[in-house]
């Protein structure tokens, strides 16, 4: 016992240093065997306010005019010739700094952020000069007439701000690493002609510019911002090497006309952004848009449009998802002016009072609008049924229309405010649904003229286009009452906005070419499933009939009502399965009959032996009990003689 004993004490004090040895591994391994500096703030002086952001240090200074502040000395003090120190930002905005001296920011190597803001200045302090590595200047709401940009070429900067200036030029080579650059509300009237070399994003706005220097080859610019100058035209070749260019403003320009681009000659493919508002624009080109196949927003609003012809939005237009044409001098829109736009979400048509000549109900809206505002057309009358299709409409604007109380505007009213509540923008104003009767000009709500007559709508079928880019693979497992569909997809352009997945009846098996022009129309649906995210690839449709055939479908949607690919798939009965199963059940049951068989046939033979054996002794007994009698009967009859 007591060598046990001695065994479990060595044992537990093995265990005891492991556990040990293992704590404190595990204790130095969530140290940091790095020191941590010391902190940065505890040496910068004192007039200054400091935080940090980590290892690195926020520096706030403020300086009044005439002052006679610790920003005479270093920033940061205490610190020896080799030593060097970063800070993340240093804010020295609203503060005078024309007295500091130029060695202000020594032991300073890199500054994140510089803000010099609201500080009077009409030249670059020196001591901003002397750094060599500051990521971000910003030097707005100053009072900066000429500048040179030489000074960047050492500092490697990132960003520049130079906005809310009074620059009427500015000259000098860029630094190669500038990528943003802000020259907002100044007085330029030209930029240099090297001023898009590096940069990425750009804001030229508010200023006098009346032309804009022509891109490099290669160009990096990403956003340029020129609202609100006098830019009349572009130069010839602007658009030729803006291959990545995907947000411009020109705004509040005097653009009057613009040419058709020739696409061989342009590179406008990732535009994704185009505002033209409040120009002079009278027409627009056909062809304009051909070369911007991924513009989704449009702004042509404030202009003097007279017409849309029928061909201004091409096929490459079908990505297009918010267009504004609003204040202009529309009279004439071409029933298929938007046919083409099958991704349109918001569509403004407000403040143009010609469009009451002509109406819109002759108008083909994209299906899946969400906003539409006709605010101030002149309108009379709205059709019923041309609304109605819009399942996806949210936001209905008819303020300002001398609206006939008819029973389509009725029922337009009616429609929007019941049906589909939770996505609807129910029109609170009352005064927005207002119409005129016939026998009074007084304007009345529309909901106090009733209709009781019928309006029959035509069917609006769901359209299907196939498109041979789209690439759709489908695969459906039945599970007994489930069938699983899976599908995979080669790419998900902006067009497409979900799935959905169909399962019909069909009598008998369909050929490829059938099952591509399946419809619903063609095949009652059993079940139709909500539209799908373009993240999920899979769905099950449960509680189906074992017995049935099936045709089970997955659409690619580019709205609500649009379906740009169906591919389908048919799935016969499970009766096959079920016939397999019971002969392979009956295969496997047949052996235990036959034992079952045999069994019983042996308890009948074993019954027969055992009853015959009884029988036997039954009929010995009954000999015995007969002899037995007659000997006795003997015996009496002996007796009695």
């Amino acid at each position: 016992m007591a060598a046990i004993a001695a065994m479990r004490k060595r044992h537990y004090n093995v265990s005891g240093l492991c556990l040990l040895v293992w704590t404190t591994f595990s204790v130095t391994s969530l140290v940091d065997p790095t020191p941590v500096p010391d902190s940065i703030c505890t040496k910068v002086i004192s007039s200054c306010r400091c935080t940090n952001k980590g290892t690195l240090a926020r520096i706030k200074c403020t300086v009044p005019a005439a002052s006679n502040s610790s920003l005479h000395r270093l920033l940061i003090s205490e610190l020896n010739k080799t030593q060097t120190t970063s800070i993340d930002l240093l804010d020295l905005s609203s503060s005078d700094l024309s007295s500091i001296p130029p060695d202000f920011l020594t032991g300073v190597s890199r500054i994140n952020t510089i803000k010099a803001q609201h500080c009077g200045l009409s030249k670059i302090p020196a001591f901003i000069l002397k750094m060599r590595k500051v990521a971000h200047l910003n030097l707005s709401h100053n009072l900066f007439v000429n500048l040179s940009l030489d000074f960047m070429v050492s500092m490697n900067l990132r960003g520049l701000s130079l906005a809310y200036n009074k620059l009427e030029y500015i000259k000098g080579e860029l630094n190669s690493t500038l990528v943003n650059m802000d020259l907002k509300h100044n007085q330029l009237t030209e930029l240099p002609v090297n001023i898009w070399l590096s940069l990425q994003e750009i804001d030229v706005s508010h200023n006098a510019l009346s032309m804009l220097p022509s891109l490099p080859s290669q160009s990096p610019l990403r956003k340029l911002s020129a609202s609100h100058n006098k830019v009349a035209e572009f130069p010839s070749k602007f658009f030729e090497s803006t291959s990545v260019l995907h947000t411009l403003d020109l705004a509040w320009n005097g653009l009057q006309m613009l040419k058709k681009v020739q696409q061989k000659n342009v590179n406008l493919e990732k535009l994704q952004k185009l505002v033209l508002s409040h120009n002079n624009l009278q027409y627009l080109s056909v062809g304009l848009l051909d070369a911007m196949p991924k513009l989704v927003h449009l702004d042509l609003s404030h202009n003097k449009l007279q017409s849309l012809n029928h061909d201004v939005f091409p096929p490459q237009s079908s990505g297009l998802q918010f267009l504004n044409l609003s204040c202009n001098a529309l009279n004439y829109v071409h029933h298929t002016t938007f046919h083409h736009l099958e991704s349109l979400r918001d569509l403004i048509l407000s403040h143009n009072p010609g469009l009451g000549q002509q109406g819109i109900g002759h108008l083909g809206l994209p299906d899946h609008l969400v906003s539409l505002d006709l605010t101030n057309c002149s309108l009379t009358t709205l059709d019923y049924c041309q609304i109605k299709h819009l399942h996806d409409l949210g936001s209905l604007h008819v303020l300002h229309n001398p609206l006939l109380c008819t029973c389509h505007l009725y029922l337009l009213y009616n429609w929007f405010i019941h049906h589909s509540p939770s996505k609807r923008d129910t029109p609170n104003d009352e005064h927005s649904w207002q119409c005129l009767p016939s026998d009074n000009q007084s304007p009345v709500l529309i909901i106090q003229r009733p209709c009781v007559e019928s309006v029959s709508c035509p069917s609006v079928e769901t359209s299907i286009q196939q498109r041979e880019g789209v690439q759709v693979h489908l695969k459906v497992v039945r599970a007994k009452q489930h069938i699983i569909t899976t599908w995979t997809i080669a790419d998900i352009s902006h067009q497409v906005v979900g799935f959905r997945v169909l399962c019909m009846h069909q009598g008998q098996e369909v050929s490829n070419q059938q099952k591509a022009e399946q419809t619903e129309q063609d095949t009652a649906a059993v079940h139709v499933s909500p539209i799908l995210g373009t993240d999920l690839r899979s769905y099950t449709v449960t509680n189906v009939d074992a017995d049935d055939h099936f045709i089970v479908c997955i659409d690619v949607l580019s709205n609500t009502t649009r379906v740009i690919k169906r591919v389908c798939e048919a799935i016969l009965t499970e009766r096959p399965n079920i016939l397999a199963g019971i002969l392979t059940g009956v295969i496997f049951l047949l052996p235990c009959l036959i034992f079952i068989a045999y069994v019983l046939i042996k308890d009948k033979k074993i019954k027969q032996s055992s009853y015959a054996v009884v029988q036997n002794k039954d009929q010995q007994k009954s000999g015995t009990d007969e002899t037995n009698r007659m000997t006795f009967l003997n015996c009496q009859c002996l007796t009695g003689a």
